[in-house]
């Protein structure tokens, strides 16, 4: 039954790309250049409601947001990032869109982009005991502390004036929380 819904919402996903001219080579470009925004606004928009949608399912107990992650920040994601723009740009489609071009006629572009995709993975798998080695992922927190989620009001002090009495709530609450089992 997933695999039928995974087909069902993957159509539909396709067919609003494809509505909306996300499949359009000449609209992302245009989009990337800053020339046209109204493709950058339909994203802007479908990411807002998503979040509403997020929101209101996890009010009403249909969707754990604790599945959910944040990916930490470091040189690897940047760099990542970087070779995921200089393709976008360069082929013109990206990986949500190439399956919905193939469909409208731009089927080389498409093959192109998924063949570069994977090559890509590939070598990542292949090398990444390299990268790691040499730091590539380490957290790039630069002095900026996170907020995380805990049961206590302690844990929302990021610079606390009495660093003393925070830092011995704050022990207090590890120490109990280790002996008992994750919300």
């Amino acid at each position: 039954m997933q695999i039928v819904l995974a087909i069902i919402l993957g159509t539909i996903f396709g067919a609003v790309l494809y509505w909306v001219g996300a499949s359009s080579p000449k609209k992302l470009i245009a989009m990337l250049r800053l020339e046209d925004l109204t493709l950058m606004k339909i994203i802007v928009f479908a990411i807002g409601f998503a979040s509403v949608l997020l929101s209101v399912f996890s009010l009403l107990g249909w969707f754990n947001i604790g599945h959910l992650s944040v990916k930490a920040m470091n040189l690897g994601v940047v760099i990542g990032g970087l070779l995921f723009g200089i393709g976008f740009g360069t082929v013109e489609t990206c990986p949500g869109t190439c399956v919905a071009a193939a469909g409208s006629g731009g089927a080389k572009k498409a093959i192109s982009a998924i063949l570069g995709g994977l090559f890509g993975a590939w070598l990542f798998s292949v090398t990444y005991g390299f990268w790691k080695n040499i730091g590539l992922f380490q957290t790039m927190d630069l002095g900026i502390h996170r907020l995380q989620w805990q049961k206590t009001p302690w844990a929302l002090l990021s610079r606390p004036r009495n660093t003393a009495l925070n830092s011995s709530l704050t022990a207090r609450h590890q120490a109990a929380s280790w002996n008992t089992p994750a919300p």
